[in-house]
């Protein structure tokens, strides 16, 4: 970041602490704006050895309505009336002197003030970059303050690892039944389109199922709605038919005891 004294140096850059002579020593000083008595006026004002900020200065100078820069504006046409008989004895002693014309009186003003509108709309943008980048940095402030203010997530829960030569867990009569419910499903999928249209009216029970599980869900044939085709079978399935399943799964039950003891 640069020193007081080189930014001090920086804002006299851009606006003098006095105006450009015409030309040479002992010509006169171009006239001051209102701007420029504006500038002065609120540098005066600040503190000691402190110089008010440009980009600052300008929105201020925006923001006045035509009643605070009347003041100003009143400045500004006296010191261009002094600068007029200024320039005009000036003008008539170089003739008689040297035999020259100069340039005339509003081409030199119309040029400094092409100058200092070209500065002021320059720091207008300087001052929009510093708010939008201000803008920015608050916000972005919000949100950090906002994601350090909710509660940390708990970690996952590793899943146990089985330890190696673990017998399988026994299925129970439903993990049975959608195994070879599910099976079928499959062999059917496959085979379907190998099938002919209108060989045979009846569908199978297990594709009514599907059927009814898709129309279920609203469509589709994915894994949740096979799942509740199953689910769905299980449940209109009778006693004697769920026995056999409940069989496997009391078989299954003591398969996993007996590896479990070796």
């Amino acid at each position: 970041e640069p020193s007081p004294a080189a930014q001090k140096k920086a804002r006299r850059k851009v606006f003098p602490s006095q105006p450009p002579r015409v030309s040479g020593a002992k010509s006169p000083r171009l006239p001051r704006f209102a701007f420029d008595f504006f500038r002065e006026q609120r540098c005066e004002a600040a503190a000691e050895g402190a110089e008010e900020d440009m980009a600052a200065l300008v929105q201020q100078w925006k923001a006045l309505d035509s009643e605070e820069r009347s003041a100003f504006i009143l400045m500004s046409e006296k010191d261009k009336a002094r600068f007029e008989m200024e320039y005009e004895a000036w003008r008539l002693e170089r003739l008689d002197s040297e035999g020259t014309l100069t340039v005339d009186i509003e081409v030199l003003l119309d040029k400094r003030r092409a100058e200092l509108e070209k500065k002021l709309a320059r720091l207008d943008k300087q001052a929009e970059r510093a708010a939008f980048q201000a803008e920015r940095a608050e916000a972005k402030a919000a949100r950090d303050a906002a994601r350090a203010a909710k509660p940390a997530r708990a970690p996952r829960r590793k899943k146990v690892a089985k330890p190696e030569g673990f017998p399988e867990e026994p299925k129970s009569a439903f993990a049975h039944f959608c195994k070879e419910r599910s099976c079928e499903l499959r062999e059917q999928s496959a085979a379907a389109p190998a099938a002919g249209e209108g060989e045979g009216d009846a569908k199978p029970s297990v594709e009514a199922e599907a059927a009814a599980a898709r129309q279920a869900v609203g469509g589709g044939g994915g894994r949740a709605n096979v799942l509740v085709g199953l689910r769905r079978a299980w449940n209109e399935l009778g006693q004697e038919d769920r026995v056999r399943y409940e069989i496997r799964a009391a078989e299954d039950t003591d398969r996993f005891a007996r590896e479990a003891e070796e």
